[in-house]
């Protein structure tokens, strides 16, 4: 589900060997801008970010049990969907690709995670960053297969 209601956008830059903590948005003429802000400020909005996608995802499945027949609400609740098994693949498998993520390069793991963790597009990401969108989608796609190559190592 996309996000439309967010009109900003928090990411982090590295310049000179320190971290700045920027957002950026359109204002009222429609003209991009940024503000770098402090740490404290990035982590506490990296968190609510994180806590109103939470929310509404938990909306989505209420919804959903809404939505669900009494005899389909019995069958979930007598039959484990998902097996023991099943939980600790997965669970290994995001440690796998967490771990994939942090042996990416630098500015391929910050573009990756803008990409994908902030929803930006590579427009968006390019003009954050300087470059060309081109640039930025041949770095996202070079990590998303780095990515890739590791997991599948995982699953032989």
């Amino acid at each position: 589900m996309e996000d439309t209601l967010r009109i900003y956008s928090f990411y982090e830059k590295q310049q000179d060997g320190e971290t700045k903590y920027y957002v950026s948005f359109k204002d009222g003429q429609g003209i991009y801008q940024e503000a770098e802000v402090t740490a404290e400020v990035f982590e506490e909005m990296q968190n609510l970010m994180r806590k109103e996608r939470n929310y509404i995802r938990s909306d989505e499945r209420h919804l959903e049990q809404l939505e669900l027949s009494e005899e389909m609400k019995h069958r979930r609740a007598v039959h484990s969907e998902i097996s023991m098994e099943e939980q600790i693949l997965s669970k290994l498998r995001m440690e796998e690709l967490k771990d994939a993520i942090d042996g990416l390069p630098s500015i391929q793991r910050r573009r990756f995670l803008l990409r994908y963790e902030m929803d930006m597009t590579y427009e968006q990401i390019a003009r954050v960053e300087g470059c060309t969108s081109r640039a930025v989608q041949h770095s996202v796609d070079t990590a998303r297969k780095k990515i890739q190559k590791k997991l599948k190592k995982f699953e032989k």
